[in-house]
């Protein structure tokens, strides 16, 4: 009878690990001279390492009021991470001008057609990013390149002439690309 009992428990144990059951309980006999055991499996195996995906917030902002001095456009990286061998490249996508042009428009109350008023980028180090006639001159030009949170700051004046008319609310859009690039491109 033992020797019966013993084969049940052992084909118990056997099926019940065969079946991946995490907790095996059994229930042992007082009188009984078998030694209480469980058995154990882990199966140990290579984990696929998964990176994390790149994740950045980049912050430009949405308005600009320009002084003749010029205002300050800064252009934010927060929380970056995981960008492995990537960088964050902002570049000028182009303008809502035509042929691209850094160009502000308005109308003057006395003048019977549109007037136009260029503007410029000077970065920190005085170059200055500007157009003068030709179409998509500065689409693609890198404004500002990240691996980790920053900013960099340029100044945003506008290109006043003689033939500027006063009084005129001049306006006038800048577009930009966000993206990531290897961290080995550089954009001229």
């Amino acid at each position: 009878m033992k020797k019966t009992a013993t084969c049940l428990l052992a084909l118990t144990l056997c099926f019940c690990t065969a079946m991946s059951t995490t907790v095996f309980a059994a229930d042992f006999d007082q009188n009984s001279t078998a030694t209480p055991s469980t058995a154990i499996t882990f199966d140990y195996k290579e984990q696929p390492v998964t990176p994390n995906e790149p994740s950045y917030i980049i912050v430009i902002p949405d308005t600009i009021e320009l002084t003749e001095e010029g205002t300050a456009l800064c252009i934010e990286a927060e929380n970056v991470q995981d960008l492995g061998d990537q960088r964050i490249s902002v570049t000028i996508a182009g303008t809502d001008k035509y042929r691209n042009q850094m160009v502000l428009e308005g109308k003057a109350a006395t003048a019977p057609v549109n007037q136009s008023l260029r503007y410029q980028l000077i970065a920190a180090d005085g170059t200055i990013i500007e157009t003068t006639g030709g179409k998509d001159q500065v689409n693609g030009v890198e404004l500002a390149s990240f691996t980790e949170d920053g900013e960099v700051v340029y100044t945003m004046k506008p290109v006043i002439t003689a033939a500027n008319k006063k009084d005129v609310v001049y306006t006038g859009s800048i577009f930009f690309n966000i993206e990531l690039v290897s961290a080995e491109d550089t954009v001229e």
